[in-house]
């Protein structure tokens, strides 16, 4: 064969060496499409495998501060327009992007970056382009399975490597 299993350590992982020259075009390997993990199915055996216990129902209670929250976590935008157009206003933000915090709505997003001068948060996810709005316009995400829908394909395929180790 001309690639064999192969243990680069603990920074780089499982992979395949390479036993002799490969020529352009040689195929390398087969795998079945059903054995294949894309960042899909990536996503849904990381919702499968996590506990039960960790699911979480949405509140609609949103988070009361940014203390609350951490970057990166992902998080559900609050569905009612009035409360999070109303928690963005009482932050001082304008409504200048206001037709993106609709867009948002409901949606699982995930927290990019954080100001706690003004209470408010930056998310993105996907369908939402990243826009700032308060801390107060996000709750607990829905489920797990949700959640995950917000992790780059890199995230999700490399969770699922590591939890298959």
């Amino acid at each position: 064969a001309a690639v064999g299993p192969a243990d680069f350590g603990p920074t780089m992982g499982i992979g395949l060496r390479a036993r002799r020259r490969i020529e352009a075009g040689e195929v390398l390997l087969r795998v079945r499409k059903e054995l294949a993990i894309s960042p899909s199915r990536a996503r849904a055996l990381l919702a499968e495998w996590l506990p039960q216990s960790c699911r979480l129902q949405a509140t609609g209670q949103p988070f009361r501060s940014v203390k609350d929250l951490l970057s990166g976590q992902v998080v559900q935008v609050l569905r009612s327009e009035e409360a999070v157009l109303g928690a963005c206003q009482a932050c001082g933000i304008t409504s200048d992007n206001d037709a993106l915090r609709r867009r948002a709505l409901g949606k699982h997003v995930r927290i990019m970056d954080m100001d706690a001068s003004d209470e408010t948060v930056e998310v993105q996810g996907p369908g939402v382009e990243r826009v700032w709005m308060a801390a107060q316009a996000v709750e607990p995400a829905t489920s797990v399975a949700a959640a995950t829908a917000t992790l780059s394909d890199e995230v999700a395929l490399a969770l699922c490597m590591a939890r298959m180790r």
